[in-house]
């Protein structure tokens, strides 16, 4: 005669109870590894630009100062520019070779937020206040700093 293997109420309970507690610790253990893979990869990313002390200067034509700038990989070639306040600048960034976060440059104190086609990206506005102005990538790791005299 074939026996019936029936579980009472309070196996029943370990069991799930167990289920539980082996699906978030397999959970906790992926999310870990998520976690270091992420933290190694940023680790062992490249430098971020900084704003370098030899600033670009730029070309003046038919009154409006043009500068460039191309972004290469997770750097900004040059990253730093000097720029004369209440002169239209016209911001030619190369986005030929963006990667990841630079794929997006944001510029806060002049409402710039442009995402970056491969090729030339044309950004124009006018400074009008002195100062350093810092702008960055999407996710403000990579970062370059516009100087208005």
């Amino acid at each position: 005669m074939a026996r019936h293997h029936q579980t009472s109420a309070k196996t029943q309970t370990w069991y799930a109870t167990n289920n539980a507690k082996i699906a978030f610790g397999i959970f906790g253990i992926v999310a870990l590894i998520a976690i270091l893979v992420t933290m190694n990869g940023i680790a062992n990313a490249p430098e971020t630009a900084q704003p370098s002390s030899t600033a670009q200067t730029p070309v003046i034509e038919d009154g409006v100062q043009t500068i460039r700038m191309a972004v290469q990989g997770y750097t900004y070639e040059p990253a730093a520019f000097t720029v004369k306040a209440g002169v239209p600048v016209r911001w030619i960034v190369d986005g030929t070779k963006v990667s990841g976060c630079t794929g997006t440059i944001l510029f806060p104190e002049f409402d710039i937020s442009r995402r970056l086609q491969p090729g030339d990206n044309i950004i124009e506005f006018t400074p009008t206040t002195p100062g350093k102005y810092t702008f960055h990538c999407g996710m403000n790791m990579v970062r370059g700093q516009m100087t208005v005299v």
